[in-house]
């Protein structure tokens, strides 16, 4: 097991992120509708009854520094370009958004267990088994990641001190907390944030990571690598995101975060002027021999 680098390395530091989560990883997943007393209600469903009905779905998984946040902000991405966030009711939600949903629950399993999902499947079905099948709904979802979403952005305009980012997404954090902008007195102008309002905002984001963060912290110790690490307790996906995200605020390290040029998602950068996600510098790498070689 080598060292994790998500806080610092062991010479520097304590105590550092384990690289090992839980994810609950089923066979199959599809959305499914229930139908309510006042609307349609849309779930993503996992099943595992296809191959082994009793296996267990709570698995380990190797946990790189920033990869459940990061693939979470990129999926909030590309719902809001294909579906947005606007929408309320189940029935409007796109093709798009579901297969864009669906395909990060093939890599990384359903995010957390939802108890209505339960509720309403054991009300259309005559079978109370829970052991290979569960579900969460869409809408709570995308609710949870727009929250999520906004967050990171706001703190990461803060950190790169691209301020339209926090202009243009603090309002929403604001209504989330019961606060006005008028509650902020000279909050910015003219795209500028004033600085003495800086200090204010990012205590405000503080609070929401902190609320958000769900599931147990233990401290342990790593007898083999003589290391302590701090291991998040929970199958909850989303908070492991938030925990991801905290550690990242609290070593004033999400500069290291960065937005590839190429394809406009975010990526852990191995370096400073990295300006390309792994992807699209091999795409690039490869565009360039290929022209290089067809001038000879």
């Amino acid at each position: 097991m080598e060292k994790s680098n998500f806080l610092i390395s062991l010479e520097q530091s304590p105590a550092s992120m384990r690289r090992e989560i839980y994810i609950n990883k089923f066979h199959s997943y599809k959305q499914i509708s229930f139908e309510g007393d006042q609307k349609q209600e849309w779930y993503i469903e996992a099943n595992n009854k296809i191959i082994n009905p009793k296996s267990p779905t709570r698995k380990s998984m190797e946990c790189a520094e920033t990869d459940i946040l990061i693939s979470i902000i990129n999926l909030a991405i590309e719902i809001d370009k294909n579906d947005g966030f606007d929408d309320q009711y189940n029935s409007d939600l796109k093709p798009t958004c579901i297969q864009e949903i669906l395909g990060w629950c093939k890599i990384y399993g359903i995010p957390y267990h939802d108890a209505d999902f339960w509720e309403e499947y054991l009300q259309n079905n005559n079978s109370n088994n829970f052991e290979d099948i569960s579900g969460f709904g869409i809408i709570l979802f995308k609710e949870r990641i727009l929250e999520l979403y906004k967050i990171f952005l706001a703190l990461y305009g803060l950190t790169t001190f691209d301020y339209s980012l926090v202009i243009e997404h603090m309002p929403y954090i604001l209504e989330k907390c019961n606060l006005k902008e008028e509650d902020i007195p000279n909050y910015y102008a003219l795209s500028k944030i004033f600085n003495h309002v800086i200090p204010i905002l990012k205590d405000i984001l503080t609070n929401m990571v902190s609320k958000a963060i769900n599931g147990r912290i233990s401290l342990c110790y790593d007898k083999e690598h003589e290391r302590f690490f701090i291991f998040p307790d929970t199958d909850d996906l989303i908070s492991v995101a938030y925990h991801q995200l905290s550690f990242l605020m609290s070593e004033a390290d999400l500069k290291k975060v960065k937005l590839c040029t190429k394809c406009k998602k975010f990526f852990e950068a191995d370096h400073g002027s990295t300006k390309m996600c792994p992807q699209c510098k091999r795409d690039y790498n490869r565009d360039f021999m290929r022209e290089k070689r067809s001038r000879k």
